[in-house]
């Protein structure tokens, strides 16, 4: 039976094509559309690992989770017992619209993102019961036969069965600049991505020429679904987000034992509690960056704003501050990329 535990150790681009074929139990002509369905059951749709998404009031709570933000929300409690209401609700203002533009740049973004990619048409040429149609491309399953020419993206990671001047980009897993020559022989045994000249992978592209090529991997078994994993996971911590914490918590660290010392002194020279800690209150509340949330946040959706004129979504605020001028333009031409092609009747 054809399942995953059967092509297991075997090297579908190093065995010969009729020997291919036979183990994915596929021809030239394509495999029925009723096994189609049932490959689909097995190994699951062509589709790479989701990112997971924060419900939109975790991610709003999740701005007040920063040493530096804990620290003015005491200052802002702190005052509000002392009966100090004015400068509770400045303090408790300014974390709020620091939060609120953080919170509503990331979520519209997302949605933005969302929107570009829903309308983006993503299907393949595929050969099934003899006869070639367009299918989306989650609906892919090994052993099956594609067509791809110039202009396509590939699909899948494919064998390649015939070809003609067949030239691919595989920039994006090898980071080979020039496009790569393709050939439909079989490659060398236990050899790397560079040396297999008869396969194609997920997310590569066709410069020129046109191929048949059999369906080999899908979804998250392919080269670019280790990667899509590995994206999947929680964003890693920036070089600003990571300034940013380390001041926080030195400010936070500096606040708390200056506080506490001043608090000392004012009890044992004047031995009254009450003056002593609104003395010590000022002091935190007069040390407490309280617009430097709000200066930062302001800064970096700016920054989105502009990126926005020119195309380019910005998901992420701390991610700007990462963006040398190089990037930005490559964010751009992705940008526009993305649109040309979610206007196009076909990807590939």
């Amino acid at each position: 039976m054809f399942s995953r535990e059967s092509l297991k150790g075997i090297e579908p681009w190093a065995i010969p094509q009729d020997k291919a074929f036979e183990i994915f139990f596929a021809s030239a002509s394509g495999i029925s559309e009723h096994d189609a369905e049932r490959r689909q059951h097995v190994f699951g749709k062509n589709e790479l690992a989701p990112k997971k998404k924060r419900n939109a009031l975790l991610l709003f709570f999740s701005y007040f989770i920063n040493p530096l933000m804990a620290l003015l929300i005491t200052v802002a409690i702190a005052s509000y017992l002392m009966n100090n209401v004015l400068s509770a609700i400045i303090v408790a203002g300014m974390v709020l619209v620091s939060v609120s533009l953080s919170f509503y740049q990331e979520y519209t973004a997302r949605n933005d993102a969302e929107k570009l990619r829903k309308m983006i048409r993503n299907t393949a040429t595929v050969v099934r019961d003899g006869s070639s149609r367009e299918i989306p491309l989650k609906f892919l399953v090994p052993g099956d036969i594609i067509r791809l020419s110039a202009g396509d993206l590939v699909p899948a990671d494919c064998r390649i069965i015939t070809c003609k001047d067949f030239f691919v980009n595989q920039a994006s897993l090898t980071g080979e600049s020039l496009p790569v020559e393709k050939f439909s022989n079989p490659s060398p045994y236990k050899c790397t991505v560079q040396q297999k000249h008869n396969a194609v992978f997920l997310g590569s592209s066709v410069v020129s020429g046109s191929a048949e090529a059999m369906v080999v991997k899908t979804g998250l078994d392919t080269q670019f679904g280790e990667i899509s994993r590995q994206l999947s996971m929680s964003a890693p911590e920036t070089a600003f987000d990571r300034g940013i914490r380390e001041y926080s918590s030195l400010m936070v660290k500096f606040v708390i034992v200056l506080v506490v010392a001043i608090f000392l002194i004012n009890l044992f020279t004047k031995n009254d509690v009450m003056s002593a800690i609104l003395f010590s209150l000022a002091v935190a509340v007069g040390l407490a960056p309280e617009m430097l949330p709000v200066i930062v946040t302001a800064n970096l959706a700016q920054g989105a704003k502009n990126m926005a004129k020119k195309e380019a979504i910005v998901k992420r605020l701390p991610s700007i501050q990462n963006l040398s001028p190089q990037s930005r333009t490559l964010a751009q031409w992705m940008s526009c990329a993305l649109t040309r092609q979610a206007r196009s009747p076909r990807t590939g």
